[in-house]
Protein backbone atom coordinates (compact mmCIF):
# COMPACT_ATOMS: atom_id res chain seq x y z
CA UNK A 1 0.00 0.00 0.00
CA UNK A 2 2.55 2.12 0.91
CA UNK A 3 4.34 1.58 -2.50
CA UNK A 4 1.24 2.67 -4.24
CA UNK A 5 1.14 6.19 -2.45
CA UNK A 6 4.74 6.53 -3.35
CA UNK A 7 3.52 6.26 -6.98
CA UNK A 8 0.73 8.58 -6.90
CA UNK A 9 2.89 11.23 -5.14
CA UNK A 10 5.35 10.80 -7.43
CA UNK A 11 2.13 11.56 -10.36
CA UNK A 12 0.73 13.97 -8.61
CA UNK A 13 4.09 16.21 -8.37
CA UNK A 14 4.51 15.33 -12.14
CA UNK A 15 1.05 17.15 -12.98
CA UNK A 16 1.58 19.87 -10.38
CA UNK A 17 4.92 20.29 -12.58
CA UNK A 18 3.31 20.02 -16.05
CA UNK A 19 0.26 22.42 -14.42
CA UNK A 20 2.85 24.86 -13.85
CA UNK A 21 5.00 24.71 -16.54
CA UNK A 22 1.75 25.72 -18.73
CA UNK A 23 1.56 29.00 -17.23
CA UNK A 24 5.32 30.00 -18.20
CA UNK A 25 4.88 32.00 -21.30
CA UNK A 26 7.92 32.41 -23.41
CA UNK A 27 8.41 35.01 -25.92
CA UNK A 28 11.35 36.34 -28.58
CA UNK A 29 11.42 39.71 -28.18
CA UNK A 30 13.32 41.68 -31.03
CA UNK A 31 15.00 45.31 -30.69
CA UNK A 32 14.96 47.61 -32.97
CA UNK A 33 16.91 47.76 -36.40
CA UNK A 34 19.69 49.92 -36.89
CA UNK A 35 22.38 50.04 -39.90
CA UNK A 36 24.60 53.16 -40.90
CA UNK A 37 26.51 53.54 -44.23
CA UNK A 38 29.05 56.01 -43.97
CA UNK A 39 29.49 58.84 -46.87
CA UNK A 40 33.13 58.81 -48.19
CA UNK A 41 31.92 60.32 -51.09
CA UNK A 42 32.29 64.19 -49.48
CA UNK A 43 33.67 66.32 -52.55
CA UNK A 44 37.43 67.91 -52.10
CA UNK A 45 37.25 71.74 -51.84
CA UNK A 46 38.58 73.26 -54.44
CA UNK A 47 41.66 74.06 -54.27
CA UNK A 48 41.97 77.81 -53.42
CA UNK A 49 42.06 80.14 -56.59
CA UNK A 50 44.22 83.21 -56.53
CA UNK A 51 42.60 86.56 -57.04
CA UNK A 52 40.97 86.92 -60.24
CA UNK A 53 42.31 89.80 -62.08
CA UNK A 54 44.26 90.83 -64.49
CA UNK A 55 47.63 93.05 -63.68
CA UNK A 56 48.45 96.07 -66.53
CA UNK A 57 51.06 98.84 -66.29
CA UNK A 58 50.03 101.63 -64.15
CA UNK A 59 51.62 104.19 -66.57
CA UNK A 60 50.77 101.95 -69.45
CA UNK A 61 54.38 101.42 -69.92
CA UNK A 62 54.67 97.31 -69.53
CA UNK A 63 58.83 97.26 -71.03
CA UNK A 64 61.39 99.18 -71.10
CA UNK A 65 64.84 98.98 -72.97
CA UNK A 66 68.48 100.09 -72.02
CA UNK A 67 71.68 99.16 -74.18
CA UNK A 68 69.28 96.91 -76.53
CA UNK A 69 68.15 94.71 -73.80
CA UNK A 70 64.53 94.82 -73.59
CA UNK A 71 62.76 93.65 -70.64
CA UNK A 72 58.60 93.31 -70.81
CA UNK A 73 56.34 92.38 -67.86
CA UNK A 74 54.46 89.70 -69.95
CA UNK A 75 52.26 88.31 -67.32
CA UNK A 76 51.57 88.46 -63.92
CA UNK A 77 49.74 84.97 -63.58
CA UNK A 78 47.60 84.94 -60.12
CA UNK A 79 44.42 81.91 -61.04
CA UNK A 80 44.99 78.41 -61.40
CA UNK A 81 44.00 77.89 -64.97
CA UNK A 82 45.49 75.46 -67.55
CA UNK A 83 49.27 75.79 -68.03
CA UNK A 84 52.41 74.42 -68.32
CA UNK A 85 52.90 74.34 -64.78
CA UNK A 86 49.18 73.21 -63.85
CA UNK A 87 47.93 69.92 -62.89
CA UNK A 88 44.86 67.76 -62.78
CA UNK A 89 43.48 67.20 -59.17
CA UNK A 90 40.82 64.69 -59.65
CA UNK A 91 37.99 64.09 -56.89
CA UNK A 92 35.25 61.32 -58.33
CA UNK A 93 34.26 62.42 -61.83
CA UNK A 94 35.21 66.23 -61.19
CA UNK A 95 38.24 67.97 -62.14
CA UNK A 96 39.88 70.61 -60.16
CA UNK A 97 43.37 72.97 -61.61
CA UNK A 98 46.18 73.16 -59.42
CA UNK A 99 48.90 75.23 -60.39
CA UNK A 100 51.84 74.45 -59.11
CA UNK A 101 53.08 78.01 -58.82
CA UNK A 102 51.70 80.05 -56.15
CA UNK A 103 51.86 83.40 -58.04
CA UNK A 104 53.81 84.11 -61.16
CA UNK A 105 55.39 86.61 -62.54
CA UNK A 106 56.60 86.17 -66.16
CA UNK A 107 59.14 88.62 -67.85
CA UNK A 108 59.88 88.78 -71.74
CA UNK A 109 63.83 89.56 -71.96
CA UNK A 110 64.69 90.29 -75.78
CA UNK A 111 68.86 90.67 -76.70
CA UNK A 112 69.18 93.16 -79.54
CA UNK A 113 72.99 93.12 -78.51
CA UNK A 114 75.72 91.31 -80.29
CA UNK A 115 76.65 89.45 -77.33
CA UNK A 116 75.19 86.60 -74.81
CA UNK A 117 73.14 88.36 -71.80
CA UNK A 118 73.81 85.88 -69.07
CA UNK A 119 71.47 86.28 -66.24
CA UNK A 120 72.84 84.86 -62.42
CA UNK A 121 73.47 87.31 -60.12
CA UNK A 122 70.66 89.44 -61.55
CA UNK A 123 67.67 90.13 -58.94
CA UNK A 124 64.10 90.49 -58.72
CA UNK A 125 62.29 92.50 -55.96
CA UNK A 126 58.26 92.66 -56.03
CA UNK A 127 57.06 95.04 -53.51
CA UNK A 128 53.70 96.57 -52.56
CA UNK A 129 54.01 100.57 -52.11
CA UNK A 130 55.20 100.63 -48.63
CA UNK A 131 58.45 98.30 -49.92
CA UNK A 132 57.22 95.42 -47.96
CA UNK A 133 57.97 92.23 -50.44
CA UNK A 134 55.88 89.46 -50.93
CA UNK A 135 57.69 86.68 -51.17
CA UNK A 136 60.04 84.62 -53.68
CA UNK A 137 60.53 81.34 -53.77
CA UNK A 138 63.60 80.34 -52.82
CA UNK A 139 64.54 77.45 -54.69
CA UNK A 140 62.78 75.11 -57.25
CA UNK A 141 62.48 72.49 -54.20
CA UNK A 142 60.84 74.75 -52.12
CA UNK A 143 57.85 75.12 -54.68
CA UNK A 144 57.59 71.56 -55.34
CA UNK A 145 57.54 71.33 -50.98
CA UNK A 146 55.07 74.07 -51.22
CA UNK A 147 52.97 72.70 -53.69
CA UNK A 148 52.74 69.43 -52.68
CA UNK A 149 52.43 70.38 -49.00
CA UNK A 150 49.02 72.35 -50.43
CA UNK A 151 47.38 69.00 -51.82
CA UNK A 152 48.16 67.33 -48.78
CA UNK A 153 46.31 70.03 -46.96
CA UNK A 154 43.64 69.87 -49.32
CA UNK A 155 43.15 65.87 -48.59
CA UNK A 156 43.52 65.91 -45.00
CA UNK A 157 41.27 68.70 -44.61
CA UNK A 158 38.16 66.53 -47.09
CA UNK A 159 39.48 63.45 -44.85
CA UNK A 160 38.72 65.79 -41.80
CA UNK A 161 35.16 66.42 -43.41
CA UNK A 162 34.66 62.95 -44.01
CA UNK A 163 35.15 62.08 -40.32
CA UNK A 164 33.44 65.14 -38.91
CA UNK A 165 30.16 64.43 -41.13
CA UNK A 166 29.81 61.21 -40.88
CA UNK A 167 30.61 60.72 -37.03
CA UNK A 168 27.42 63.56 -36.43
CA UNK A 169 25.33 61.78 -39.07
CA UNK A 170 26.30 58.39 -36.57
CA UNK A 171 25.38 60.52 -33.44
CA UNK A 172 22.49 61.72 -35.07
CA UNK A 173 20.89 58.94 -36.13
CA UNK A 174 21.40 57.02 -32.71
CA UNK A 175 19.84 59.76 -30.79
CA UNK A 176 17.12 61.03 -32.76
CA UNK A 177 15.86 57.26 -34.25
CA UNK A 178 17.40 54.10 -32.42
CA UNK A 179 17.54 55.76 -28.79
CA UNK A 180 13.77 56.28 -28.32
CA UNK A 181 12.77 52.81 -29.68
CA UNK A 182 15.38 51.65 -27.53
CA UNK A 183 14.26 53.06 -24.65
CA UNK A 184 10.65 51.78 -25.49
CA UNK A 185 12.12 48.25 -26.48
CA UNK A 186 14.32 47.97 -23.16
CA UNK A 187 11.03 48.99 -20.93
CA UNK A 188 8.97 46.36 -22.64
CA UNK A 189 11.17 44.00 -22.11
CA UNK A 190 10.65 44.70 -18.13
CA UNK A 191 7.48 45.13 -17.88
CA UNK A 192 7.16 41.53 -19.35
CA UNK A 193 9.75 39.90 -17.13
CA UNK A 194 7.72 41.63 -14.19
CA UNK A 195 4.65 39.78 -15.76
CA UNK A 196 6.40 36.74 -15.33
CA UNK A 197 6.99 35.92 -18.95
CA UNK A 198 10.42 34.43 -19.68
CA UNK A 199 12.47 36.51 -22.19
CA UNK A 200 14.23 35.21 -25.24
CA UNK A 201 16.15 36.97 -27.58
CA UNK A 202 16.53 36.30 -31.64
CA UNK A 203 20.48 35.14 -30.61
CA UNK A 204 18.81 32.89 -27.85
CA UNK A 205 20.39 29.29 -29.05
CA UNK A 206 17.00 26.46 -28.74
CA UNK A 207 16.94 25.21 -25.34
CA UNK A 208 18.45 27.42 -23.53
CA UNK A 209 17.22 29.51 -20.94
CA UNK A 210 17.59 33.15 -20.24
CA UNK A 211 18.93 34.28 -16.93
CA UNK A 212 17.91 37.74 -15.48
CA UNK A 213 21.95 38.01 -16.08
CA UNK A 214 21.89 37.17 -19.70
CA UNK A 215 18.92 39.82 -20.18
CA UNK A 216 20.73 42.61 -18.97
CA UNK A 217 23.56 41.46 -20.83
CA UNK A 218 21.78 41.37 -24.28
CA UNK A 219 20.04 45.20 -23.27
CA UNK A 220 23.63 46.56 -22.70
CA UNK A 221 24.85 45.32 -26.06
CA UNK A 222 21.85 46.39 -27.51
CA UNK A 223 22.25 49.63 -25.90
CA UNK A 224 22.70 53.09 -27.85
CA UNK A 225 26.26 53.02 -26.30
CA UNK A 226 27.55 50.17 -27.58
CA UNK A 227 25.80 50.38 -31.08
CA UNK A 228 27.65 53.58 -31.17
CA UNK A 229 30.90 52.06 -29.98
CA UNK A 230 30.75 49.40 -32.91
CA UNK A 231 29.53 51.59 -35.83
CA UNK A 232 32.28 54.19 -34.90
CA UNK A 233 35.06 51.20 -34.71
CA UNK A 234 33.43 50.65 -38.59
CA UNK A 235 33.82 53.98 -39.29
CA UNK A 236 37.37 54.11 -38.30
CA UNK A 237 38.12 51.14 -40.44
CA UNK A 238 36.45 53.43 -43.72
CA UNK A 239 37.87 56.08 -42.44
CA UNK A 240 41.75 54.23 -42.37
CA UNK A 241 41.19 52.73 -46.01
CA UNK A 242 39.94 56.40 -47.12
CA UNK A 243 43.31 57.78 -45.93
CA UNK A 244 45.42 54.53 -47.90
CA UNK A 245 43.92 55.99 -51.02
CA UNK A 246 44.41 59.34 -50.55
CA UNK A 247 48.21 58.73 -49.81
CA UNK A 248 48.41 56.88 -53.01
CA UNK A 249 46.67 59.85 -54.66
CA UNK A 250 49.08 61.85 -52.95
CA UNK A 251 51.74 60.28 -54.33
CA UNK A 252 50.75 60.53 -57.88
CA UNK A 253 50.38 63.96 -57.65
CA UNK A 254 53.77 64.92 -56.31
CA UNK A 255 54.73 62.28 -59.39
CA UNK A 256 53.09 64.76 -61.70
CA UNK A 257 54.81 67.87 -60.27
CA UNK A 258 58.26 66.47 -60.58
CA UNK A 259 58.08 66.13 -64.44
CA UNK A 260 56.02 69.54 -64.50
CA UNK A 261 58.48 71.28 -62.76
CA UNK A 262 62.12 68.95 -62.71
CA UNK A 263 64.89 70.13 -60.59
CA UNK A 264 67.03 71.63 -63.63
CA UNK A 265 64.07 73.81 -64.77
CA UNK A 266 65.08 76.37 -66.74
CA UNK A 267 64.71 80.13 -67.27
CA UNK A 268 63.58 80.59 -63.20
CA UNK A 269 64.61 83.23 -61.19
CA UNK A 270 64.47 82.62 -57.54
CA UNK A 271 65.72 84.41 -54.45
CA UNK A 272 68.60 81.27 -54.10
CA UNK A 273 71.24 80.80 -56.41
CA UNK A 274 69.01 79.42 -59.51
CA UNK A 275 70.40 78.16 -62.82
CA UNK A 276 71.99 81.21 -65.44
CA UNK A 277 69.77 82.01 -67.72
CA UNK A 278 71.39 82.80 -71.13
CA UNK A 279 69.65 84.65 -73.65
CA UNK A 280 71.42 84.79 -77.11
CA UNK A 281 71.89 88.00 -79.73
CA UNK A 282 68.35 88.58 -81.37
CA UNK A 283 66.91 86.42 -78.86
CA UNK A 284 64.10 86.59 -76.85
CA UNK A 285 63.60 84.36 -73.51
CA UNK A 286 60.62 84.06 -71.37
CA UNK A 287 61.67 83.94 -67.38
CA UNK A 288 59.46 82.86 -64.94
CA UNK A 289 59.95 85.01 -61.39
CA UNK A 290 57.42 82.11 -58.34
CA UNK A 291 56.62 84.41 -55.50
CA UNK A 292 54.19 84.02 -52.95
CA UNK A 293 51.03 86.18 -51.23
CA UNK A 294 52.28 87.08 -47.74
CA UNK A 295 48.88 85.14 -46.91
CA UNK A 296 46.70 83.15 -48.41
CA UNK A 297 43.50 85.75 -48.70
CA UNK A 298 45.74 88.70 -49.35
CA UNK A 299 44.13 90.81 -51.63
CA UNK A 300 46.78 92.19 -54.37
CA UNK A 301 45.77 95.63 -55.44
CA UNK A 302 49.16 96.90 -56.98
CA UNK A 303 53.02 95.44 -57.55
CA UNK A 304 55.82 97.29 -58.01
CA UNK A 305 58.83 95.00 -59.84
CA UNK A 306 62.42 96.07 -59.24
CA UNK A 307 65.01 94.28 -61.70
CA UNK A 308 68.29 94.80 -60.44
CA UNK A 309 71.88 93.68 -61.61
CA UNK A 310 70.66 92.54 -65.75
CA UNK A 311 74.35 92.69 -67.77
CA UNK A 312 73.46 94.65 -70.92
CA UNK A 313 76.77 95.25 -71.83
CA UNK A 314 80.00 93.40 -71.64
CA UNK A 315 84.23 92.78 -72.53
CA UNK A 316 85.80 90.62 -74.74
CA UNK A 317 86.13 88.07 -72.19
CA UNK A 318 82.21 88.04 -71.74
CA UNK A 319 82.33 89.72 -68.45
CA UNK A 320 79.79 92.08 -67.77
CA UNK A 321 80.92 95.97 -67.86
CA UNK A 322 77.27 97.74 -67.03
CA UNK A 323 74.43 96.21 -65.56
CA UNK A 324 70.72 97.77 -65.48
CA UNK A 325 68.14 98.25 -63.30
CA UNK A 326 64.41 98.14 -64.66
CA UNK A 327 61.40 99.00 -62.40
CA UNK A 328 57.20 98.51 -63.50
CA UNK A 329 53.98 99.31 -61.41
CA UNK A 330 51.12 97.32 -62.10
CA UNK A 331 47.87 97.62 -61.10
CA UNK A 332 45.46 95.03 -60.88
CA UNK A 333 42.01 94.93 -63.06
CA UNK A 334 39.10 92.80 -62.70
CA UNK A 335 39.33 90.00 -65.69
Amino acid sequence: MSEMKKVLAICLLVMLLCAGCATVTVETVTPPSFSFKPDLSIPLKSPSTQQKVRYIPKDGLGKATQDNVTVEVSDIVSTSSESDFTIKIKDGETEHNFSVFPMLLVLKITNATDHIVTLERTIVKIEDDNQNDYPMINSISEIKRQANAEIAKLYADNLNQIKKINLEDLKDKINSIYKPQYDQFAQDVRAKIAQGVEIRFPETRPGYHVTMQGINDSLKNYSPAELYARNKKLLDASNSGVASAMEKIKNFHAQQIDKKIPETLKGVITSGIYQPINILPGRSEKVLVPFSKRKEDEIINKINIGIYDLPTMVNEAGVPTKRAKFNFEMVATQQ
